[in-house]
């Protein structure tokens, strides 16, 4: 079995944050240049707090949400790749003794009694979920419930 499933819900967040951070930019940039063409230094601490602001909420939330893109589960002949959250790694499926499919989880116990938890949660999209599922369900069927 060789397949793949992708997420690429985060992506959306990003270009929106992007975008939201460029016009903060933009205005605080132009206010700068309109308030020397009037003839003042500039504006206020009190008119750029929140700017300030916006721009640390905006970059921090565009950091957390890029540590979340990309998102994949792949399945090879020999191993199952994966990156979910900020987890990235693999599992070869020689290793594998069982499998617990739950609504937004998988968790795999392995021969080395070692249990991974996959959270399947950034796979908004109900057919992809139903791939995830049935992917798992054909490695050990009879064990599944």
């Amino acid at each position: 079995m060789v397949d793949r499933v992708e997420s690429r819900k985060n992506e959306k967040i990003l270009l929106f944050l992007k975008v939201l951070i460029s016009m903060l930019v933009s205005v605080f940039v132009g206010m700068i240049i309109y308030g020397k063409y009037k003839g003042y230094n500039g504006p206020k601490f009190s008119d750029i707090q929140p700017f300030i602001l916006g721009l640390f909420l905006c970059f921090s939330f565009y950091l957390k949400f890029s540590k979340r893109k990309r998102l994949f589960i792949e399945w090879n002949e020999e191993r199952i790749n994966y990156k979910i959250e900020e987890v990235q790694g693999s599992i070869d499926i020689a290793e594998i003794t069982n499998v617990e499919i739950d609504l937004d989880r998988v968790m795999i116990t392995l021969k080395s009694s070692e249990v991974i938890v996959l959270n399947i949660q950034d796979f908004t999209d109900y057919d992809t979920r139903l791939k995830i599922k049935e992917n798992f369900r054909s490695l050990f069927s009879p064990t599944n419930s």
